[in-house]
């Protein structure tokens, strides 16, 4: 990627609202499962593969269908009051405080490509509308 591709993103993310990664992946620079490879790589998060398990419904059921799409993250697992959560930013802080005060348990936040979270929340939660 060049300078002129990383401005172009840049002013995509601030047009549009959207993190730098997910305006390099729309412009097509980088593909979610890279950024996913970069965050795991440079930053030290765990690559989550959302295909290869099957997470509990009282697992979903703590965070509502809406949140879950709206930040690109799915709850995965809960181990020692930690709730594991698979997200395409696992630098959303936000998101992650307040998944803390929603579910009352510490974040745990892995990585996964969006398309593999948007594919898992579709398949958990269903067609996209509220349950």
């Amino acid at each position: 990627m060049n300078k002129k591709q990383l401005h172009e993103a840049e002013d995509l993310a601030r047009r549009r609202g959207v993190s730098l990664d997910e305006a390099l992946v729309q412009l097509g620079y980088i593909s979610s499962a890279e950024i996913s490879q970069l965050h795991e790589t440079q930053f030290g998060f765990e690559n989550f593969d959302l295909a290869t398990i099957d997470i509990p419904a009282y697992v979903i059921a703590l965070v509502p269908e809406s949140f879950a799409r709206g930040n690109s993250l799915i709850p995965v697992f809960i181990v020692d009051e930690r709730l594991r959560i698979a997200m395409g930013n696992p630098f959303d802080l936000q998101a992650i405080e307040s998944l803390r005060r929603m579910t009352g348990l510490e974040i745990d936040p892995v990585v996964a490509p969006r398309k593999a979270i948007s594919d898992a929340i579709d398949r958990y939660y269903g067609d996209g509308r509220e349950h």
